[in-house]
């Protein structure tokens, strides 16, 4: 069986998009895949000779409405492959309530009624996506590269790391006590700031695993607690990629619990989250208790990592992918799951040692 990554990496330059190249990374990694990027034409010789029978085409991509310009950029793309299989990141979109008919024969409407499987990343939106195409749509949630940026170390000089969407008031609290110039600690955040492009993704996501592994607390909410335009824009709970980043570098992270029902499976540890206290005046000093809480810190550093190689690895996806078409899992991924569970085990014996 042969593997092909059609990648929009050539010219999308969002952060967002290098969390999505993590995850066609481990796919060309681990499936011996063939990375392609359409739209920029980098790679499309490796097109050349595919059987369509036996070739799988992978596409994951930010929104749907991404999916259209990758295919139509490979000629002949459904002859090419014998499936083709999307992975949707940003799935909280609402479709209009009913399909028109130029809308259901549009060239877009029927490139995606063409692919194989649609797999949103946020279980609320498996009911738009069912009603908006005739295509098979199963949720599959986000997940990490554990085993390659993860960590339980122990050793952390940022005191809280608030990476991405926050709660602006708890940032400004957190901010003028700890980042005052004879404050304690350090308070990293990035909700002053506005990323329009990234040049270098690895660069880029180095430097981001790096201040995260070396973070005592990761900040993230529900995301109906800190929408982006406060118009209650996502219309469910979801668990974002904050969540499964933080606890993959060891964080113990805080903020407000998403309320969605997958919470229970894929957090469902202790300390796996921490609720900030209703009322923000007593945030600072709830913050303080646990940054000196040390034992509790390195407990939650060393159990988030290992839940977090046996749960929410993106081998843990791409497995359930393959089992779902049908396609006997290769050798690699074998062994990097078998990886994942031995790394797990170290964990736990490590800190029963502790204990």
């Amino acid at each position: 069986m042969e593997h092909v990554v059609l990648s929009g990496r050539g010219i999308q330059r969002f952060a967002a998009q290098s969390c999505i190249n993590e995850f066609e990374d481990v796919i060309v990694r681990t499936l011996g895949a063939q990375l392609v990027c359409p739209e920029s034409g980098d790679n499309m010789a490796a097109l050349d000779g595919l059987a369509g029978q036996d070739t799988v085409a992978w596409l994951v991509c930010l929104t749907i409405h991404q999916v259209p310009a990758l295919l139509a950029a490979v000629p002949r793309w459904r002859k090419r492959f014998a499936r083709v299989v999307v992975y949707v990141f940003d799935s909280y979109e609402r479709f209009p309530g009913s399909v028109t008919f130029r809308q259901r024969y549009s060239r877009s409407m029927r490139t995606l009624n063409q692919v194989d499987r649609i797999y949103v990343a946020l279980g609320g939106g498996v009911q738009r996506y069912q009603r908006r195409f005739a295509v098979p749509v199963a949720f599959l949630p986000l997940a990490a590269d554990v085993l390659q940026f993860g960590s339980a170390r122990t050793e952390r000089c940022i005191s809280i790391n608030a990476y991405g969407r926050q709660h602006a008031g708890h940032s400004r609290v957190l901010d003028a006590h700890f980042n005052a110039r004879d404050g304690e600690g350090l308070f990293f955040h990035t909700s002053h700031t506005a990323i329009g492009a990234v040049h270098d993704y690895r660069a880029h996501r180095r430097q981001f695993w790096k201040m995260l592994t070396m973070s005592h607390i990761a900040m993230a909410y529900d995301p109906l607690v800190v929408n982006r335009s406060g118009d209650n824009a996502f219309g469910f709970s979801f668990i974002g990629q904050r969540w499964f980043e933080s606890l993959a570098a060891g964080c113990l992270v805080v903020g407000r619990r998403p309320v969605c029902e997958e919470t229970q499976h894929y957090l469902g540890w202790p300390d796996a989250t921490v609720e900030l206290p209703a009322d923000d005046a007593a945030v600072l000093p709830f913050m303080l208790g646990l940054l000196r809480d040390t034992e509790r810190l390195e407990r939650a550093h060393r159990e988030n990592y290992r839940q977090s190689l046996l749960r929410n690895d993106w081998r843990h996806r791409l497995a359930r992918m393959l089992d779902d078409l049908g396609v006997e899992r290769p050798v690699s991924l074998v062994q990097e799951l078998e990886q994942l569970t031995r790394l797990a085990g170290q964990a736990a014996s490590r800190q029963q040692i502790v204990a």
